[in-house]
């Protein structure tokens, strides 16, 4: 499961009462392009994201924020695709949006780490993912605290990717001191918690716990088939 649908930053509301008719008609593209992003429809999302960050130029200054929300979900659709070279560009760019507009302490800034964090541990570079989720949690506690759904987000991504780097013990410990919180937060059915059930069954295949690994994947499909 590949999709943060928590990260696809939608840029409701920013039109304003004073947005002229291409700021609207970018905010429109761009929630259009969240839609296609959820429901997997990643050629239609690239298109609208695109068309939303073409309208965004011609209707904002370059550092505005909503210039960052397109692109974001314009390198969402890229990654998704695997075009990791346009991906990577494109949440930088959206980083440094926000960091200059915002401040690098903002949360908005954080879901674009988290997003690039992501991008970075598909990649196999796991030194930069661990890096950047450890800027999102410190970020997100700072904003909300340390048990925001947000939060722990990262700090369970954080887990998986030093599973990646053979550092189990601190991966155990981090899987399970946020999947419960997690849980009673979201909900067994939200998907950043069968996402994070799928990280913690591979963290027990690899620390020699296939029965349980295989418990949990039937708990996972389970929740899966109450979406169908």
């Amino acid at each position: 499961m590949k999709v943060f649908a928590l990260l696809v930053t939608t840029a409701a509301g920013m039109a304003g009462a004073s947005g002229n008719m291409d700021r609207q008609a970018a905010v429109a593209a761009n929630d259009q392009a969240v839609g296609a992003l959820h429901q997997n429809q990643l050629g239609r999302a690239q298109l609208l994201a695109q068309q939303a960050l073409d309208l965004a130029r011609q209707a904002v200054p370059p550092g505005d924020p909503l210039i960052a929300v397109t692109l974001n979900n314009l390198a969402q659709s890229y990654r998704f695709e695997g075009h990791y070279l346009e991906a990577e560009r494109d949440y930088r760019e959206a980083i440094g949006i926000w960091e200059a507009a915002l401040g690098k302490q903002h949360p908005d800034t954080a879901r674009g780490l988290m997003n690039l964090a992501a991008l970075d541990h598909e990649r196999g570079r796991d030194g930069g993912a661990e890096d950047l989720y450890r800027r999102a949690d410190a970020i997100f506690e700072a904003s909300y605290g340390k048990d925001d759904p947000l939060a722990l987000v990262a700090r369970n991504e954080l887990a998986e990717v030093l599973r990646g780097e053979g550092r189990v013990s601190e991966s155990e410990r981090l899987s399970r001191e946020t999947l419960e919180p997690l849980e009673k937060s979201l909900g067994d059915r939200d998907p950043r918690v069968i996402r994070a059930l799928a990280n913690y069954a591979r963290l027990l295949d690899q620390t020699r716990h296939a029965p349980e690994a295989a418990a949990v994947r039937r708990r996972i499909r389970g929740l899966a088939a109450g979406f169908r």
